[in-house]
This record gives C-alpha cells, structure tokens and sequence, in this order.
C-alpha cells in the first residue's frame, strides 16, 4: 500500500491513499532491550560491555563527529532525534526541536516541493536522491541543505525514516556568485558593439556574439560551424591563417589584427582587434578573437588623407608663404616658398623656432599685435610688417593669418600667409609721385606755359594798335616782347618733354661713352658758359657704362645747367666733372663751387615742378627730377652733398660694361 505524507500544519503522519491513518508496525521487543538502548536514539540496543554494546558505541560515535546533520523522523513526520552536527550547523541543541514537525522550519518557498518529494520517494525503501531545501537556523536566518532521506520504518533494527542533511549555504552562495557573474559577463559579452569570435586549431567557429548581425549582417548561428577565413578578404587571407597558426602554436602569442571581413551583403568592412589561445583552458577551449567596425574611421581617415594631399598640393602651388606656428609662436611646418622667401635651405634651420625671427625687430611690436588681434578675434588680413631673410636683409611683407581650431573647437595652431610686397610698394610710390606729377604737369600747363601766352597775346595787340597808329618802334618793341614769349613756351615745351622722355624705362641699356656725350653738351652749353665765365673741368677719363645716350645726354646737360645757373656771385666759377669705380658700378659726380644748397632743401630738390633759388634764377623747377628719373630708368641712384656756401656735388651711378 503506496504512503503519502499528511499535510497539515506540518505534523501530519503517513495515510493511506484513502485518507485513513495507519499506523506502522512498532518494532517487536527483545530480550534486553530495557537495558542496552541508547537514550533517545530509536533502534539503539546491544549489551553494553558486550560485542553488540560495542558495535553500537562505534557507530554512536561516529554519528556524534560526523559535520553532517542525522535526523530521525517517526512515521507521524515528527523529529525524535537530531545528531550533535545540529548545533553546529542550525544552532539548536540536540534534543531541543525533539517532537516538532521537520516541516514546521522549512522555507515557505521550499515547503511544497519538500512535501511532495517524501510523498513520492520516501515511502519507497531505501535510499532517496538528494534534494535542495532551505531550513531555519535558531538566528532566524535560512541556511540551504542537501538532505537525503531513507525509509528504514520496515527494519526492524531502526523503525523510523532517517535523514542525511549537509549544510551547503556557503556553495549555494558561492553557486549563485558564479551564475550572476556568468549573466553579467554573458550580458556584456552578447550586447558589446564589438564582434567577439572563438574559433578552434581550424578556425572553425565555434561562438559569434550578437554583434555579428548588426556589424556583419549575420545571425550568429549562421555562422556557428562554418570556417572562418572564408569571411577574410582574399589579399588578407594567407596572412590571417598564418597568423592563426601562431597563435596556435604560441600561447603568449596575442596578435594586433587589422583585416577585411565579408559583409553578409558582400561589402568589405574594415576590422581592428586582438586575438589570444585559450585552447588550454577548459572552459573556452578556442582562439578568442575581438573585432571592432573602423571601417568609417579608415574612410574618414582616407577622406583627411586626400583632404591633406589636396591643402598640401594647394600650399606647395601657393605663391605665398605659408608658417604654422602652435599658440606658443613656435613654427611647426614652413612651405617651400617660406624658406625660398627668407633664405634658408632647410626647415630643419626654422621649425621649432619662435615665428618673430621672420620680422624685423623694428616690428617686433607690431606682430605681438597682430598675433593677439588673430587670437582674438580668429583672423587678420592685408597687414603689412618689415620682415627680414637670414642674412638680415630686410623687405617689406603683407601678412594674413587665422586661428586653427580642433575638433572640439579649441584653438590649436595659427597659419600665416606671407608674401613680398616691396615691388608692389615701389609701384605704389611710383604711382603715387606720377600722380603728384600730373598734379604739378597741370599747375604748370595752366601757370607757366599760360602766362608767356597771355603776355604773347597782350603784345600782339599792341602791336596791331602801334601799327595802326603808325608808332613803328612802338611796334617793334611789341614783336621782340612776343618772341622772347614765344621762345619762354618752347623752352618749357622742350622741358616738358625731356621730363617725360626721361621716364621711360629703357628694357636693354647699351654700352655709351660718357667722354664723347660730354663733349657734346659742353658744345650745346658753350655760349652761355663763356658769358657767364664758368670753367668745366674733367678730371680724369670716364669709364664706358650700360645706359642710354639721349637719357645720359639729359643728365649731363641739366646738372651742368643747373651748376652754373646758381654760381651766385662767385668770383671764378668753376665746374668740375669726373667718376670713381667700384666693384661693376661707376659713380660719376658733377661738382661746382656755387652758392651751395641747404640740407633741408636737400631731399626736396628731386621733386617734379618744384622749383628752389637762392640766387633768383628762373626755372621750371623739372631738370633735376628729369635727371632723377633719367638716371633710375637704366637703374643707377642719384643723390646730392652740399653745403651752404661750399658748392653742391651731384652724384649718379650705371653699371660698368662687361
């Protein structure tokens, strides 16, 4: 007849299937049993000094140092006995839970589950299989068993179903450790963007993370099984496989892997990541590889590399000089052109280096101006600064600069464009004295070209009047009056256009013989020396030179002019004409013993129109700038020593012929 436990109030015995109690068979008396059995130990019996008494001494001794719990339920489910392990494991002492259901301090979670394994197994004999239950410890607190119970009601040596429990609570603690972690690492393992992959000596996959759909459109079971190089771009597949091999043979071996991998939709996407053997390992047993997508950042990475190519090729074909310089003012790269513009041979000479060795020290100033403004506000432009080449030589720049900021948008470098303007200024002075020129040209043209006119005109009538009148020499007088005004507009005229003629920019100058241009002048100017007394000297030959004879001509004839046109009241005039060599240049001087010329009036006397006499002598104030631009149109200089009572030495130079 098949048992169950009755259920209520955790104290219920065995019952038939039927619902009635019945009680099992008491265990039949012995001879000696009064005497021999152990107090509170059902079963225990034996002489006590007697074979039997010592079998039984043997086996009550290792009950009691046993550290697992022995329990003795009656057929009511009642506990009659508890072995010392009791106090060690639950914290009761022996004897005290005696009489109580072992129900009664089982878990609520665990109490149906117990009841029904002593429903099911214990009524059969023998021994049951092991099951997990929590029990309350005399703290209050719940400590896990493992119990195993054996219905010995049937032996006549026992009479009772005794338990085995085991106190596992720090294991199951341990156990669920293990398991939370393991959830934990799986989670982080399954929901990691990289792509982790275990793969055998084959290269057999054997795990593929979730990753593997969202990187490379698998699912990973469609990968489990299947071999991994074919996922391998071609170019990369021997050297994959080899690398493989090494890790296989090398435990150590942890290899940095960069390589294509086949997309499901047959795109290749860029991989970076790690390998290492954990073949040994025997919860792995596989190569773990971890893969990371750097297939945007190798696209971005080519995109800055053609970005790069295409500002670096823009700053090589730049006219301009490009500096980059970090916030400190020390320059980190120069273009080609920045080292052609200052002089150097090398950026090894600069890069470094503080930017301000590129400016004049006069400017030094300036460009910590220019330098804040640019941090300030992110850019300057059209700045003009005195800069300097290696050597020291000094040239006129105009600047533009802006700030580089990085990807978080600090700033980060400032770049600099430079280029030489010093032509450009030559030009715009060149252009500005031109428009000064027109200015004076028009003063003179409405001045001193319309009075001879005005005078001519007034004479002509009175001329006619005379006529009229009869007055011959009034008449006569009238016609010389409007010669002499006549002869006033052609020498203006054929001033003018000496000026003009004189700044025409000769392409190719030829070799002349100042000797023989010389000589002519003295001829044209002969009258008017001789009436005036003045003695032209040449002091030694003048060297044959690179210039134009007709602008040569020019100079010659209006330096002598202007010589003796202000001798003043000199007692023996006297000019005197020569040259000096030097190097492949020649400097011809033109020196008078005159009235002299103030030095505030020294820089002043070259200007177009403007006319200067300390003596009262008439001018159109134009043959020294005609001499000025005649002397710069084949590239020479011109320049003036005087003082005041000691003479004027004018000084041109031109270029000796080769």
């Amino acid at each position: 007849m098949r048992m169950t436990l009755f259920r209520d109030n955790y104290t219920e015995g065995l019952m038939d299937e039927d619902g009635t109690r019945e009680k099992l068979p008491e265990k039949p008396a012995q001879a000696g049993d009064a005497g021999t059995r152990r107090e509170g130990v059902p079963g225990s019996q034996g002489e006590a000094n007697g074979p039997s008494g010592l079998q039984d001494r043997y086996y009550h001794l290792l009950i009691d140092s046993t550290l697992d719990m022995l329990t003795i339920l009656d057929v009511e489910g009642r506990i009659v006995f508890n072995s010392p392990a009791l106090t060690s494991v639950l914290g009761y002492e022996c004897g005290e839970l005696n009489g109580r259901s072992a129900f009664e301090l089982v878990h609520p979670e665990d109490h149906e589950a117990l009841i029904e394994f002593f429903n099911d197994r214990v009524p059969v004999a023998g021994a049951t299989e092991c099951i997990k239950h929590r029990f309350m410890h005399k703290d209050g607190t719940w400590h896990f068993l493992e119990s195993i119970a054996n219905n010995l009601i049937d032996d006549p040596e026992v009479g009772h179903i005794v338990v085995t429990s085991h106190d596992v609570t720090e294991r199951h603690r341990m156990e669920e450790e293990l398991k939370r972690r393991e959830e934990y690492f799986r989670a982080v393992v399954e929901n990691t963007v990289d792509l982790i992959l275990i793969i055998d000596e084959s290269v057999q996959i054997k795990y593929a993370n979730r990753a593997s759909l969202s990187l490379l459109g698998y699912d990973p079971d469609e990968l489990l099984g299947t071999n991994g190089l074919a996922l391998i771009h071609p170019e990369e597949k021997e050297w994959a496989k080899d690398v493989v091999e090494t890790a296989v043979r090398d435990e150590a071996f942890s290899p940095l892997l960069e390589l294509r991998i086949r997309h499901k939709n047959g795109s290749w996407r860029h991989m970076e990541g790690t390998g290492k053997n954990f073949l040994a390992h025997p919860a792995v047993r596989g190569i773990v590889l971890s893969f990371r997508d750097i297939t945007d950042r190798r696209r971005a990475e080519e995109d800055l590399k053609d970005s790069e190519e295409l500002y670096k090729t823009l700053v090589m074909i730049s006219p301009d000089a490009v500096t980059i310089s970090d916030l400190q003012g020390r320059i980190t790269y120069v273009s080609p052109q920045t080292l052609a513009l200052h002089d150097y041979q090398d950026e090894s000479e600069i890069i470094g280096k503080g930017a301000q060795i590129f400016i004049d020290p006069t400017d030094h100033e300036k460009a910590r101006g220019i330098w804040e403004r640019t941090l300030r506000e992110g850019s300057v432009r059209d700045v003009e600064f005195r800069a300097v080449r290696k050597g020291g030589e000094g040239f006129v720049a105009e600047l533009n600069a802006a700030l580089i900021r990085d990807a978080r948008g600090e700033p980060k470098n400032i770049v600099a464009f430079t280029r030489e303007i010093t032509d450009r200024k030559a030009m715009e002075k060149e252009l500005r004295d031109r428009n000064e020129e027109l200015e004076a040209f028009a003063h003179t043209i409405s001045h001193d070209l319309l009075t001879p006119v005005a005078i001519v005109e007034g004479y002509a009538k009175a001329a006619l009047e005379a006529d009229a009148e009869g007055r011959t020499e009034a008449e006569r007088e009238c016609l010389e009056a409007i010669a002499r005004g006549a002869q006033r507009m052609s020498d203006l005229i054929n001033s003018l256009l000496q000026y003009a003629q004189a700044g025409h920019m000769d392409l190719e100058s030829h070799g002349v013989d100042p000797e023989e241009i010389l000589m002519e002048v003295l001829m044209d100017l002969e009258d008017d020396l001789i009436s005036r007394g003045v003695q032209v000297c040449m002091e030694g030959e003048l060297p044959d030179v690179k210039a134009d004879a007709v602008k040569l001509r020019q100079v010659f004839a209006n330096l002598i002019a202007n010589a003796v046109k202000h001798m003043g009241d000199t007692p023996e005039p006297r000019v005197e004409v020569g040259a000096g060599v030097q190097g492949g240049e020649a400097t011809f001087y033109v020196r008078d013993n005159g009235i002299g010329i103030p030095s505030e009036l020294q820089h002043k006397i070259f200007e177009p129109f403007r006319h200067f006499s300390l003596s009262g002598s008439p001018g159109l104030g134009i043959g020294l700038s005609t001499v000025k631009r005649a002397v710069a149109a084949w590239g020479g200089r011109v320049w003036v020593e005087s003082r005041p009572g000691a003479g004027a030495a004018f000084f041109f130079t031109a270029q000796l012929i080769e």
